[in-house]
């Protein structure tokens, strides 16, 4: 276990952190450097009563997997926070996929969800606004048939596949669920890929 989470940590040292500190000085005329900043990010308005109690029905089936003011234990870059998971809970809320009635995406966090978007302010919020419609629309590849993920199981087994993130960093996720507490078969959950 100790030579994977060894290798997480190289990775996210020699790949992740360049990146991030590259677009830190590439865009820190856009980035809030106090916290005074960040909250300007934060919505004054309440949300619309009906959109709330849908987070709320979804929050409910989420359980303490959505609570993030669980403080965890101590790791290299961030705690280490397991909870029980009720999928079948989750899998049948009929609002899990449901997108907001917005007519575009909201440019400020809602003050009810702020808590969930930054960990209960343990993350920095940096302004940027990207508005791409998922919901309702079609995938890259909106289909996964079989031929296609045993193909990408064979190269995930192989530590040669390129995924959204490169080679790299497949492999550091890859290893880090093979250590994962509660990962069985190899079988997890993802949401909102593009692709397998």
């Amino acid at each position: 276990m100790k030579s994977a989470l060894k290798r997480i940590e190289e990775s996210v040292k020699q790949i992740i952190a360049p990146k991030i500190n590259k677009y830190l000085q590439q865009n820190s005329n856009s980035i809030p450097n106090t916290q005074k900043e960040t909250y300007k990010l934060k919505e004054d308005k309440d949300m619309d009563k009906s959109e709330l109690q849908k987070i709320n029905f979804i929050r409910k089936s989420c359980g303490t997997l959505c609570d993030s003011s669980r403080p965890g234990t101590s790791g290299p870059y961030f705690n280490h926070v397991t909870a029980p998971v009720d999928c079948e809970a989750i899998y049948r809320n009929p609002y899990i996929d449901e997108g907001h009635n917005l007519k575009e995406a909201p440019r400020k966090i809602p003050k009810e969800l702020w808590d969930e978007f930054t960990m209960n302010n343990k993350l920095p919020v940096s302004a940027g606004y990207i508005y791409k419609k998922y919901t309702g629309d079609t995938a890259k590849t909106p289909v996964w048939t079989k031929k296609q993920a045993e193909g990408y199981i064979n190269l995930a087994a192989h530590g040669t596949l390129k995924g959204t993130y490169g080679v790299s960093e497949t492999n550091a996720l890859r290893g880090g669920i093979g250590n994962a507490a509660g990962v069985k078969n190899g079988r997890v959950f993802v949401i909102g890929s593009e692709n397998p």
